[in-house]
């Protein structure tokens, strides 16, 4: 399904649980052809990466290691969009959701969307308008 194709369904329509499910079956984004600039291709395909339960932790140093190689990798797959599904800190603490902005590349900022059942105790979720996520 192109861009074109999907943003004519999204307009008339909200995507539910069961409708983001039926994506998920496409393929990687590695498998999807590579385009110069997508953004400027509406027949291109929609590029998105899915993410869940994080669990940033400031006190697992290896946490941190290895969520940073996540980003790292999906960043660098372009995609269009990310949507983080689950609990993005361990405990909800103020810091863990420091540490999460701060290990967040740049190229993924404004391309973030959270899952409504995402776990954020004790401070709002992060959403698209947050300039750290």
């Amino acid at each position: 399904m192109g861009r074109r194709d999907f943003l004519g369904l999204a307009a008339g329509a909200t995507l539910t649980a069961a409708g983001i499910g039926s994506l998920l079956g496409a393929a990687p984004a590695a498998a999807a052809p590579a385009h110069a600039d997508p953004a400027n291709d509406p027949d291109s395909p929609l590029r998105f990466a899915l993410v869940t339960d994080t669990h940033v932790n400031v006190g697992s140093p290896q946490t941190t290691q290895w969520l940073t190689q996540v980003w790292a990798s999906i960043a660098a797959r372009t995609p269009d969009l990310v949507l983080h599904c689950g609990d993005i800190t361990d405990t909800g603490r103020p810091d863990e959701f420091d540490r999460y902005a701060e290990i967040l590349p740049p190229e993924l900022h404004g391309k973030m969307h959270y899952s409504a059942v995402a776990r954020c105790t004790r401070r709002p979720c992060p959403s698209t308008t947050d300039r750290r996520c």
